[in-house]
């Protein structure tokens, strides 16, 4: 992987403190598009063109709008900070759009699933204890599953 996106990585890390989740998800959209890259004959990613990144692109058409619009986001912010940190002269993202993603719609839970889902572990076992600590923590605080693993016990 080059090096540049190395020091994109760090930079971003250092500029906004983004999650490791976040950061993960930069380094493989941009590994996705290092592997892509020789494909096109193209051995630095500093060489980029705005048609070579249009080619990768609908190389990658069958994903899901969600992913490409991720790819689009990633690959945008990754060339604006080259162009800004004078890697690249010219950022060739500048006329890429993103595909428009359908909002998502969320269903609240009844009462009666709440329930039901709080009684689904069994509490007879030391497991299901542990799982319905972490169903009631969940649903009492709104944490997501990635922040409730990553808690520690001390």
């Amino acid at each position: 992987m080059s090096v540049l996106i190395e020091y994109f990585i760090d930079a971003i890390w250092h500029e906004d403190g983004l999650a490791d989740n976040s950061l993960s998800n930069y380094r493989y959209c941009l590994e996705l598009y290092c592997r892509w890259l020789p494909a096109a004959k193209i051995h630095r990613v500093e060489h980029t063109t705005e048609a070579i990144l249009k080619d990768f692109l609908a190389s990658q058409i069958k994903k899901k709008a969600s992913t490409l619009r991720l790819l689009i986001s990633v690959l945008k912010r990754f060339f604006r900070w080259a162009q800004r940190e004078k890697h690249i002269a010219h950022d060739p993202t500048l006329r890429l759009i993103a595909p428009n993603v359908a909002e998502r719609r969320y269903v609240a839970l009844t009462e009666l699933d709440v329930e039901l889902l709080l009684q689904a572990p069994n509490a007879a076992h030391k497991i299901g204890l542990r799982d319905r600590a972490m169903l009631e923590l969940m649903y009492a605080t709104g944490l997501r599953v990635s922040e409730l693993i990553a808690i520690k016990m001390h």
